[in-house]
């Protein structure tokens, strides 16, 4: 009985800690930052861009992912949402219209 409850408990702390990472944006920005390089790998491969940072902007309630070209010019992808930024919202190398 005291090994179930230990196990419980355990489970129950980790949950409450991955949750509290969650809402915190530790693991949103991890998955932005991931999913940001793949779409650029993916879509931009031929311009050689460099992943710099991610940071969530309040504003626009998603988070702006920074890539440097070799040249040293900035392209900032919007990733969209706050809590599981998977979707690039705005590629400014492919602008729509």
């Amino acid at each position: 009985m005291k090994i179930k409850a230990r196990k419980i408990t355990i489970a129950v702390m980790v949950f409450l800690l991955v949750l509290g990472l969650w809402i915190n944006g530790i693991i949103p920005q991890q998955i932005g930052k991931a999913a940001a390089i793949n779409y650029v790998q993916k879509n931009h491969e031929d311009r050689g861009l460099l992943f710099v940072t991610i940071e969530y902007s309040s504003v626009h309630g998603d988070y702006f992912a920074v890539f440097k070209d070799f040249n040293g010019e900035v392209y900032n992808f919007l990733m969209h949402s706050k809590l599981l930024p998977i979707t690039v919202l705005y590629d400014p190398l492919n602008p729509p219209g």
